[in-house]
């Protein structure tokens, strides 16, 4: 325990900490998993300094450094980001002074619903906002069980340490709405151990989600005047081999074949409160819904429309999930493989590889259907 709990997993001679909060330092875990042991890497949950003020001196040590990706700016450009806020501005509570005072170099970065590898344990990483936009929990098994260090998602079973930081601005309930869906997301990972970034470990239960669910529904109903519902795909069936997703932001389109198999045009954000605006992030409240209601087993390829980030802003998740390949027209290829090359609206800033080009009146051949 430090300024937030900190989770150290040894291997052999070596250590990977999730988080390290502010005063702790490489050779406090001498002797930990042997003689000349020592800390590898340390996996970030979210930019709030106490739980990554100490993250430079382990780096200084060797350490490498993982970051959510989705927060890099708070936490590599955390100087600049201070230098330029408006110490007056009192309706955006999202401020960068809770960050880290000096600029991290990471190492790596934590990508939505990838994974992680270090020393044959595979570190699943779960976007989890709520706490903050672009917090992430890491799942992994060891000692035959499922594990998941939650960050500040939630301090115990029930509660949370810290609840304003979900208010990501002024009576806004975006904050609000995202943490309630991660609690959703959580409970539904069949989990045998969570990690608490302020608590103690606990053994999840289905009261240990509700009890903290069921007061920050009825507070969403107390402000709007309605119960909060949590996003679920609507499938409307257009054709026999058609589906449409109605209420993703943009629309989903999902072509399937006799035998499971899919490809999808366009996928949109899918969550009641969705981060569509920078950051950009894609919350996948859409595939566990594929195979239950569709029988989907597996995305083959995704077709994007154009590159815009509410059209695009599911792939990385299929591809993850589904090893999904992607097709596109020549004039999108460059903008999707190296989007930090234009400075163009709505671009989806993690880069993504182009697996085919269809030319102007070539025909894309799919599962004997010709687009």
């Amino acid at each position: 325990e430090d300024t937030c709990c900190i989770y150290a997993i040894c291997v052999n001679d070596k250590i990977l900490l999730i988080d390290c909060g502010t005063h702790l330092r490489s050779e406090d875990f001498e002797g930990l998993s042997g003689k000349d042991c020592s800390v590898e890497r340390i996996l970030l949950t979210h930019f709030h300094r106490d739980q990554c003020a100490a993250a430079n001196r382990f780096q200084a040590s060797g350490t490498e450094i993982f970051i959510p990706f989705v927060e890099r700016r708070f936490l590599e450009e955390t100087d600049l980001l201070k230098a330029s806020y408006d110490t007056y501005d009192n309706y955006t509570s999202y401020y960068p002074g809770r960050g880290m005072l000096t600029d991290i170099h990471s190492n790596g970065y934590a990508y939505d619903y990838e994974s992680i590898m270090w020393c044959g344990i595979r570190f699943y990483v779960v976007p989890l906002p709520g706490h903050t936009f672009g917090s992430v929990g890491y799942q992994f098994e060891i000692d035959g069980k499922r594990v998941l260090a939650c960050g500040d998602l939630m301090s115990s079973p029930g509660k949370v340490q810290q609840y304003f930081w979900s208010q990501w601005s002024y009576m806004s309930f975006q904050g609000h709405v995202n943490h309630l869906e991660s609690l959703q997301t959580v409970a539904n990972l069949e989990l045998d151990l969570i990690l608490p970034g302020h608590g103690k470990p606990f053994i999840p239960t289905p009261a240990a989600f509700t009890e903290l669910q069921e007061p920050m529904e009825e507070l969403y109903e107390l402000f709007h005047g309605h119960a909060f519902q949590y996003y679920r795909p609507e499938f409307r069936q257009l054709t026999s081999h058609v589906y449409e997703v109605v209420n993703s932001v943009a629309r989903t389109y999902i072509v399937q074949d006799e035998s499971s198999h899919a490809l999808l045009i366009d996928c949109g954000y899918t969550s009641n409160a969705p981060i569509s605006a920078n950051p950009h992030r894609f919350i996948d409240h859409l595939t566990p819904y594929l195979k239950t209601e569709l029988g989907v087993e597996v995305v083959e390829w995704f077709l994007p429309s154009h590159y815009h980030d509410d059209h695009l802003a599911g792939y990385p998740a299929l591809k993850a999930q589904y090893d999904t390949k992607l097709a596109s027209s020549p004039e999108l290829k460059d903008i999707l493989e190296s989007p930090k090359n234009y400075d163009m609206p709505c671009l989806m800033p993690q880069g993504i590889q182009v697996d085919q080009v269809i030319k102007r009146g070539q025909a894309f051949h799919w599962r004997g259907i010709d687009f």
